[in-house]
């Protein structure tokens, strides 16, 4: 008698639930990105002050600003293909919409914007990552 009726109530609603479940998995699989571009940094700071934050003590630093969107203003050492890098201590990767990196020198002091994802303790350098420039 058991079995029937849990037959019944599989056979009733496991179509039911297999419809949620795609409309779900559909809607979750097309969620739009978030658009780094247009949200406002939480903290602003300087390059120097950033990295002695981290010299002092990462632990502390990395839990204030983890996953925080931050502008920081510093002179640019290096530029690769993807990435800038203030201060010898401050990797930023570039979103994949900023592309445009043609007026950016070395030794330009500009400010960036993006979302703090770490300390490498090993290099000693902050990451950055989906950082636009926002000045020159």
């Amino acid at each position: 008698m058991f079995k029937q009726n849990k037959m019944k109530f599989i056979k009733k609603y496991l179509p039911l639930f297999v419809i949620l479940s795609v409309i779900v998995v559909y809607f979750v699989w097309n969620k739009p990105h978030k658009d780094y571009s247009s949200i406002k940094p939480n903290i602003t700071i300087n390059s120097s002050n950033f990295i002695n934050q981290f010299k002092n003590n990462s632990t502390i630093a990395t839990e204030k600003y983890l996953n925080q969107i931050i502008l920081v203003n510093g002179k640019v050492t290096e530029i690769l293909t993807k990435s800038i890098i203030l201060n010898n201590g401050i990797v930023c990767s570039l979103d994949s919409s900023s592309t445009n990196l043609e007026f950016v020198q070395i030794n330009d002091t500009i400010s960036l914007k993006g979302r703090f994802v770490g300390f490498d303790d090993l290099f000693e350098e902050i990451r950055l990552d989906h950082c636009f420039v926002m000045q020159n």
